[in-house]
């Protein structure tokens, strides 16, 4: 899955208050990979691969070659990882009638995959050599490819046929192709029987994404073919997402100039990517622990390491199951931190005073959710444990205890008893 456009946003908005930009060619190349550094959360990434060269002179000039094909993206990266790149060289052009029957057409550019060679004349003939195909640029990071296709070189010119097609300047780009990892060069151009033009390069690119090379020439009938252009494309991989990727082909065709020998070459292909530094977001609770009395609350707080951009930095987070032994303030996911400021309002965890004893102890988790738009910190989750402080302190209720009962004889007995007594007593009162 891609990655949202509000990254895209988020690095436009912070790019030009934290930016590191870094440029390779085939003359500046990269010599060992750059480590992301700390702080930074993506890549702006500009891939562009290199020019077909342009096709020679036989009575007029010959095709030109078409540009590489430039691909920007945002790559999602973590602090540590390692970013590799290449940038492809352009096509040679080829070269006129009077050199060596044996010389080849022009080579075609370096890079991964190379470009195709042009065909040069055929030999025993006096004809011009096509221009080789641009090689492809890449860059990875993290198993994420994004790949530049080179541009086709330009057919070789025929006498007294007709002019010379111009490389096709189409971008062939394809986002998340899995065999994007799997550089392939362009084919060679064609190579005749007959007095006439060699056929143009192909472009390099990926595995089954190649430039096709270019058919021969004839005097006085067909044209040579210019070579195709090589295929561009884009592959995430785990959290290394890519968004918003682009392709096309900018630059101005290889243009042969007169009878220049060789012809032009193309123009070399680079790769350019900008450090994007994001905030780092953590998230923290005080106190941690609450008892269920009145007045018993927690404050946690979401915090970023930069001030937010404009319109503000969303968080959104998770928060534990409600429970009646605490209410909630405030905690509503997504908090958003205002644009300039570095906090989000806080949320607010309240313990429910209560008088019942011998209740379990709650915890209340918040964990920040990942996003495209800010770095997780440490710590990205908190909790607040609610605990029972109840306790019986009444007075102890008495408990009901069996009136004894008689039973039939001893009923008896005392029934007798009662009534001795009873006559004893009026005798003394009658002796009286």
């Amino acid at each position: 899955m891609l990655p949202t456009a509000g990254l895209l946003a988020l690095c436009l908005a912070s790019a030009a208050a934290q930016s590191q930009t870094i440029t390779y060619t085939p003359t500046t190349p990269q010599v060992a990979p750059d480590v992301v550094p700390a702080g930074v959360g993506a890549i702006r990434v500009i891939v562009t691969g290199g020019a077909g060269g342009a096709g020679s002179y036989d009575g007029v000039p010959g095709g030109r070659g078409a540009a590489g094909t430039q691909v920007e993206a945002i790559v999602r990266v973590q602090p540590g990882q390692t970013i590799t790149a290449i940038a492809a060289g352009g096509g040679q052009g080829g070269a006129t009638y009077a050199r060596d029957a044996d010389l080849t057409g022009g080579p075609g550019g370096s890079g991964q995959g190379a470009g195709g060679d042009g065909a040069a004349r055929n030999v025993g003939f006096i004809s011009a050599g096509a221009g080789g195909g641009g090689g492809a640029s890449f860059l990875n990071v993290g198993g994420a490819w994004v790949r530049a296709g080179g541009g086709g070189g330009g057919g070789g010119d025929s006498f007294r046929a007709p002019q010379v097609a111009d490389a096709s300047a189409v971008a062939l780009f394809t986002a998340e192709a899995v065999a994007c990892a799997v550089p392939a060069s362009g084919e060679p151009g064609l190579r005749g029987t007959v007095d006439g033009g060699g056929g143009g390069g192909g472009g390099g690119g990926y595995l089954g994404a190649v430039g096709t090379g270019g058919n021969f020439g004839q005097d006085g009938g067909p044209s040579a073919e210019p070579g195709g252009m090589g295929g561009s494309c884009t592959l995430s991989a785990g959290s290394n997402t890519i968004s918003n990727p682009t392709a096309s082909v900018p630059g101005a065709p290889t243009a042969p100039v007169g009878i220049t020998d060789p012809a032009t070459n193309g123009i070399d292909g680079l790769v350019s990517f900008e450090y994007i530094f994001q905030p780092t977001v953590t998230i923290a609770c005080d106190p941690s622990a609450l008892t269920d009395s009145a007045g018993q609350q927690a404050v946690c707080t979401v915090t970023a390491s930069t001030a937010a951009p404009s319109g503000g930095l969303s968080v959104p987070f998770s928060i534990s199951a409600a429970d009646p032994q605490y209410s909630t303030q405030n905690c509503s996911s997504p908090v958003v931190i205002p644009e300039g400021a570095t906090q989000a309002p806080a949320c607010t965890i309240i313990a429910n005073d209560n008088q019942v004893a011998g209740e379990a102890a709650v915890t209340v988790s918040l964990q920040i959710s990942d996003s495209d738009d800010y770095l997780t910190g440490t710590p990205a989750e908190a909790s607040v444990v609610i605990s029972d402080n109840d306790s019986n302190t009444g007075t102890p209720v008495a408990t009901p205890q069996a009136v004894p009962s008689l039973s039939g004889w001893a009923s008896l007995l005392l029934t007798g008893v009662l009534a001795c007594l009873a006559w004893m007593r009026r005798k003394t009162i009658m002796g009286r």
